[in-house]
């Protein structure tokens, strides 16, 4: 559990430690002698991995003396040895937080004005990460009179990053997810985020972007 803070490792931990195996939906802990289905109801587990620090959540639906049962993980994550967990109490406006958005966050919009026929590149909308902070996306808003590509633009252990949308048409799309679109690879303290249209603006052509955005 190295690298960890007391802080983290207590704040609402009705219990913590280190697994010994596991799946996607379950987790084992030999260390322990939990009453049978004691974790089963109002309960949520976090699950970092060892490899890369990233934390995961999920909602325990039973346990055995040493091995927790919970809703799947995120698609590919598995409990494995050496990963640290957290029981957390689901009951908190912080434990909500965190089961709606995978991290003790509360997302909110970063708004723009609209810009007529923006040059190729324009950063249509811009969210500066503040120093000591990492940043994460979890939605986006782009409204554009007319087909294009845009790209969603950050830069994470001081690595560069894009997502490309592609609009056929002209149109307007909004996409909002609890699993952060910069999922680890957070936005680097004192780094933009952007997004930009990728072909100079047509004449007279209304764009507009937002960004739906945290950081920790």
């Amino acid at each position: 559990m190295a690298g960890l803070s007391d802080v983290t490792k207590t704040k609402l931990a009705a219990d913590f430690g280190a697994a010994m195996g596991g799946s996607n939906t379950t987790l084992q802990d030999t260390s322990k002698s939990w009453r049978v289905n004691q974790w089963n109801a109002g309960f949520l587990l976090e699950l970092v991995k060892a490899q890369t620090g990233v934390s995961y959540f999920t909602q325990i639906t039973a346990n055995t003396a040493d091995t927790l049962t919970f809703a799947p993980l995120a698609s590919n994550i598995a409990a494995a040895p050496g990963d640290v967990y957290f029981i957390r109490e689901s009951g908190s406006p912080a434990s909500a937080r965190i089961i709606r958005w995978g991290r003790e966050v509360s997302p909110t919009w970063v708004h723009a004005v609209e810009q007529v026929a923006p040059g190729a590149l324009t950063a249509l909308v811009t969210q500066a990460v503040t120093a000591g902070m990492i940043g994460y996306i979890y939605g986006f808003f782009i409204s554009v009179g007319e087909g294009n590509d845009f790209l969603i633009n950050w830069t994470s252990a001081t690595v560069a990053y894009t997502r490309r949308l592609v609009f056929g048409a002209g149109g307007t799309v909004e996409a909002i997810d609890q699993v952060a679109i910069n999922d680890g690879l957070p936005a680097d303290a004192g780094t933009n985020i952007t997004i930009t249209n990728v072909n100079v603006g047509g004449a007279g052509i209304i764009y507009q972007a937002c960004l739906l955005y945290a950081e920790v």
